[in-house]
């Protein structure tokens, strides 16, 4: 990611749906994957999101998607460390 790059962790406050991007450790190896996450009281039909594999990869397309399609981008870390390289996360 060429520019530096700011992004949101997920709050649970969330109010509409948004892209979520997990990032867990997985056999000693840190693993990305996005879906479409939305509270409860939304009733939406989402279309099931295909993204996993490396960090870099997978935040490129979570982006891309997010904007293209109009939805806000979370991220949560579930203890792995944010690898600095992919921009900052704040929250």
């Amino acid at each position: 990611m060429a520019d530096e790059q700011v992004f949101f962790r997920k709050t649970g406050e969330e109010t509409s749906a948004y892209v979520l991007v997990w990032m867990f450790e997985d056999r000693g190896r840190v693993t990305v994957e996005a879906s479409i996450e939305a509270p409860a009281t939304d009733d939406g039909q989402y279309e099931t999101l295909n993204f996993k594999g490396d960090p870099q990869t997978v935040l490129r397309d979570a982006v891309e998607y997010a904007a293209l399609n109009g939805f806000d981008l979370r991220i949560t870390t579930d203890g792995v460390e944010w690898p600095t390289e992919l921009g900052s996360l704040v929250g």
